[in-house]
């Protein structure tokens, strides 16, 4: 029976082992994940995004605002420049949403605002829009349009950060080898 334990531990510790070894190259994903924080008054619920390093392009973007999720993909991977240049690119959205990068020799502010139809009487919808902006008014501007059912009455205004989300298989990675390791330690004694 003892045998029979150790043989087991054994072949456990082995197979942890070669997964180990076998999940950082899985896991190397080149999609990073990020949450959107939002504050201000009448501010969006809840927002994230994911953006692929190879081939450096936004894999996802939504916000949730009013009852509604937008999708910002393809205005992300086309932001539009204020007051340029030099010219926005995704991937200077993506530097200056997730690093502390300056835009023509100034830092960046982070703010999102809800308006309403423009002009008044609705030909377009209510949209909302997300500002990477300097103290100059120049940066880059992105964001979506409500549904028609969605109506905002008047335009608020708040800013926003942005927090890193870890990658999942790390906190698997980090457990198997707490396990390999405690393993390892009940057949020492």
């Amino acid at each position: 029976m003892k045998n029979r334990l150790k043989t087991n531990r054994l072949n456990l510790v082995n197979l942890l082992s070669v997964m180990l070894l076998t999940f950082p190259t899985i896991s190397t994903a080149a999609i990073v994940y990020y949450d959107l924080n939002f504050s201000g008054n009448g501010s969006p619920d809840s927002g994230s995004f994911s953006f692929n390093t190879d081939t450096g392009r936004f894999t996802s973007f939504l916000i949730t605002s009013l009852g509604v999720e937008l999708d910002l993909l393809s205005s992300a991977n086309s932001p539009v420049t204020q007051n340029g240049p030099p010219s926005f690119t995704r991937l200077n959205l993506f530097e200056s949403l997730t690093t502390n990068v300056q835009y023509q020799g100034l830092d960046l502010t982070y703010k999102w605002s809800k308006n309403p139809p423009n002009p008044p009487g609705g030909v377009f919808d209510s949209g909302l829009s997300l500002r990477v902006f300097n103290s100059n008014n120049a940066g880059a501007v992105f964001g979506a349009r409500y549904p028609g059912s969605v109506s905002v009455p008047s335009t608020t205004t708040g800013t926003f950060s942005v927090s890193p989300v870890p990658e999942p298989s790390l906190a698997l990675l980090l457990g198997l080898g707490t396990l390999v390791i405690s393993v390892r330690r009940s057949r020492l004694t």
